[in-house]
């Protein structure tokens, strides 16, 4: 049963992320979907933990000091689009979060 609910989980987020990428929703509350389903699966293994930065750090764009809904929209379309074009592989998934987090957002990496 708790597979059932994660794949059902996953299912929901990459449903808003298409979404987001056909211009279906509003990015930033879709965005905030993908965040809240991501944070209590972060100990749950990479790719949790690092969807919760990378859409945490999207939304902070529009919410956050930056204030900038533009960019912040502008950006969640590319990120979303870009993942579900990618193949479903650890390396793919591992080379997209290490462009979104630090090339494009910004984080520092860890020595």
């Amino acid at each position: 049963m708790p597979s059932e609910r994660r794949n059902d989980e996953f299912r929901a987020i990459e449903r808003d992320l298409a979404a987001i990428a056909a211009g279906e929703v509003d990015p930033y509350d879709a965005g905030m979907r993908v965040l809240s389903a991501s944070i209590p699966r972060t100990a749950e293994g990479a790719s949790w933990h690092a969807l919760w930065l990378l859409w945490g750090g999207l939304t902070d764009i529009v919410d956050g000091p930056a204030n900038d809904r533009v960019r912040g929209d502008a950006l969640m379309v590319a990120a979303a689009s870009e993942w579900l074009e990618i193949p479903n592989s650890d390396d793919a998934r591992r080379d997209y979060f290490d462009r979104w987090l630090y090339d494009v957002l910004g984080y520092s990496r860890d020595s």
